[in-house]
């Protein structure tokens, strides 16, 4: 063959796989559309049909929809409550990052739902969220840190964690830092 036959080949063949690309890629919906579909079916209470997009969205990988996917299995909401899947989902949207995720899959921890009861770990995710500036996670760690819970008890540290969550405007964690403040716990004064 000529190398102008070839070269027209190669260009024909380039052009068919574009294409097939080009298609293949607008069939498929954006995982935050089918996220916001989601939503908008769980704010509804149809919730079978927001676990039907959760679930689509979160095999694309979307940490949001994996997060609710799995809220979706720890409440029963939509599908049968199974905590194991629960925690695999948030774990999934934990390691991408997503805060409450990891709030969450530290309450799975905590309570022992889906995985092995430990404190320790439960303390590793929220932490993580913690650090993210997530309100309630700043606020559990303080209790963590009130209770030695997971870690060890240091109230200086619940005082700090109870803060961070009160500067948000966090009522619970503003009630703690108040008894801190009471009863000077974590050099606190009165």
């Amino acid at each position: 063959m000529s190398s102008r036959i070839i070269s027209r080949m190669f260009v024909y063949l380039a052009a068919v796989c574009l294409s097939v690309l080009f298609f293949a890629a607008c069939g498929r919906e954006n995982a935050k559309d089918i996220l916001q579909k989601g939503n908008a079916a769980y704010k509804a209470k149809n919730y079978e049909t927001a676990v039907k997009h959760y679930k689509k969205a979160a095999e694309q990988g979307d940490a949001m929809a994996q997060n609710m996917l799995a809220l979706c299995y720890d409440t029963g909401e939509g599908v049968k409550q199974d905590y194991v899947m629960a925690a695999n989902w948030y774990r999934n949207a934990a390691e991408q990052g997503n805060a409450s995720a990891q709030l969450n899959l530290g309450a799975c921890y905590a309570d022992g739902h889906g995985v092995g009861q430990d404190y320790a770990e439960a303390v590793k995710w929220y932490r993580k969220a913690a650090d993210q500036g997530l309100a309630e996670a700043q606020f559990i760690l303080g209790g963590c840190y009130e209770s030695g819970e997971g870690v060890e008890q240091d109230y200086a540290q619940a005082a700090n964690w109870y803060h961070k969550a009160a500067d948000q405007n966090l009522a619970e964690a503003q009630l703690h830092l108040g008894s801190c403040y009471l009863y000077g716990a974590g050099g606190e004064e009165r």
